[in-house]
């Protein structure tokens, strides 16, 4: 369960990455630890630059640590461009030290001295309350001069170079006019499995021919007393079964779901959230991201992956050119809240 849970977070960072392919290959292999730079960062208007992390690719079987991944020292620039390429403003940006602490609540057997469980008077083992700490430390690129701001319907290119290996990629970021309107039902609470909440937002104007949005749907409480057990999709048995690390894993996996969707036409577009996507009665953060290609493919081989049907694996959607991968987008996120209650509460 561990092993999953490292491969599913360097995934979302590109730090791992799968080539084989039937076909032409348009990625080399990594070999022989040949560097290859992966980028992560994203862009919104209105914002100043920062969250930009730069790391190094890793080949499938290699055993690594997230200190030697993150890369302090390259050279990161940002360049506004005009409509013809040609560089209007740029920006040198430099890193510091990014420490992010998830913390989840759990249940777990309490242990005598002697490491023994403690039982109670019907010979059941006892449970307390634990909190877990999950560290990570990596490196941000940042404007120091917090004076480079991102505007809608414009192009940038970020250049990185480290160690003689350069990478760089290109976005343009969504036009104005993207807002959520709220839901179509007119309400914000709704119960498990009866009636699916149905989001309403309005589209840029560049967005009504051409609109790549992700959804990001994160529960604001998540532990063993409100998961959702009696899924529509799949009945679970009780999670207190589950050891320590197992839960730890299920719920960093189920707390946080993303996928993407794809609207050709329309101003206002109306999209029904589906119930797999919730795995715990609380108040959820509904994040709608309108953005552009990059990001949209970005997700999109996140959420569905890169294997195909005869069982092999082509090669991942990547708009990084040079000796890299990864992602570098344009976005533009609104968000509301929902709250899903229990079916049983309402009776």
């Amino acid at each position: 369960m561990l092993e999953f849970r490292k491969i599913f977070r360097l995934l979302t960072l590109w730090s791992i990455y799968i080539f084989q392919s039937c076909g032409e290959p348009t990625l080399d292999f990594i070999q022989n630890n040949e560097l290859y730079l992966v980028i992560n960062g994203f862009i919104s208007p209105n914002k100043t630059v920062d969250g930009i992390y730069i790391s190094r690719a890793l080949a499938i079987e290699e055993e690594f640590s997230q200190f030697e991944i993150y890369i302090k020292d390259a050279k990161v620039e940002i360049q506004e461009l005009d409509s013809d390429g040609s560089i209007i403003a740029r920006q040198i940006l430099v890193s510091r030290e990014n420490v992010h602490v998830d913390t989840l609540e759990i249940k777990t057997v309490w242990e005598d001295e002697f490491g023994n469980p403690v039982l109670d008077e019907n010979g059941k083992e006892v449970l307390v309350d634990k909190t877990i700490f999950d560290t990570t430390v990596r490196w941000e690129y940042y404007d120091p001069t917090n004076s480079f701001q991102v505007k809608h319907n414009t192009s940038y290119k970020l250049d990185v170079e480290y160690d003689g290996v350069k990478a760089w990629s290109t976005t343009t970021v969504p036009d104005s006019g993207f807002k959520l309107l709220g839901t179509v039902q007119g309400k914000n609470e709704f119960v498990y499995g009866i009636e699916n909440p149905i989001l309403a937002w309005e589209s840029s104007e560049n967005h009504k021919t051409n609109g790549y949005y992700t959804i990001t749907i994160r529960p604001k409480e998540y532990n063993k007393s409100n998961f959702i057990y009696n899924n529509i999709f799949s009945a679970f048995e009780d999670t207190t079964k589950l050891s320590e690390e197992e839960w730890v894993d299920f719920a960093d996996f189920m707390r946080g779901q993303s996928y993407t969707v794809e609207f050709d036409d329309g101003s206002v577009i109306n999209h029904q959230l589906i119930w797999f996507k919730f795995w715990f009665y609380t108040n959820y953060e509904i994040v709608v991201h309108a953005c552009d290609k990059n990001y949209y493919d970005h997700a999109l081989m996140l959420t569905i992956g890169n294997q195909e049907p005869d069982g092999n694996f082509a090669e991942g959607l990547n708009h990084v050119e040079g000796k890299g991968f990864g992602v570098f987008a344009g976005v533009v996120s609104d968000t509301l809240e929902l709250r899903i209650t229990n079916y049983e509460n309402n009776l």
